[in-house]
C-alpha cells in the first residue's frame, strides 16, 4: 500500500531533513485523532473534558510512544525472528517490551507533571 503520491520522489524520503518532519507530522495527525476522538466521546458520556485537556494528554502519549518506536525498530532490526532462534529473540523481545512499558509510565509521568506544571495546577 502506497501512502504518498508517486510526485513525491524516493531519494527526497531518505533525506533526514525530509523524513524528520514528516514523521513528526504523522506522529501528530495521529495523536489529533486521538484527542478529537477523546474530547466527541467524553462529550457524549456527559464528562467536562476541554479540548486542551484532549490534546494535552494525546500528544503527551503519542510523542512518548514516537520516541520509543525508534529504540523498538532497532531491535526489531538487531534481533528478527527466525526458525533456527526464535526462543532467544522472543525471550529478548518480551524483556525488551517490559522496558518500554516502564520506560512509557515514566517518561509520560514526567510529562504530565511537566503539563501540570506549565498549567499552574499540581497532577
Amino acid at each position: 500500500m502506497r501512502v504518498l503520491p508517486d510526485s513525491v520522489p524516493p531519494k527526497m524520503l531518505q533525506s533526514a531533513l525530509t523524513r524528520w518532519p514528516l514523521l513528526f507530522a504523522a506522529w501528530t495527525v495521529l495523536a489529533l485523532s486521538f484527542a478529537a476522538q477523546f474530547y466527541l466521546s467524553s462529550s457524549q458520556a456527559g464528562l467536562s473534558v476541554g479540548w486542551r485537556q484532549a490534546l494535552g494528554g494525546a500528544l503527551g502519549d503519542w510523542y512518548v510512544v514516537a520516541i520509543l518506536s525508534w529504540p523498538a525498530l532497532l531491535l526489531a532490526r538487531a534481533c528478527p525472528f527466525r526458525r533456527d532462534r526464535w526462543m532467544s529473540s522472543a525471550a529478548i523481545h518480551l524483556v525488551a517490551s517490559i522496558l518500554f512499558s516502564g520506560a512509557f509510565i515514566v517518561l509520560r509521568a514526567l510529562i504530565a507533571g511537566w503539563q501540570g506544571w506549565a498549567a499552574h495546577r499540581p497532577v
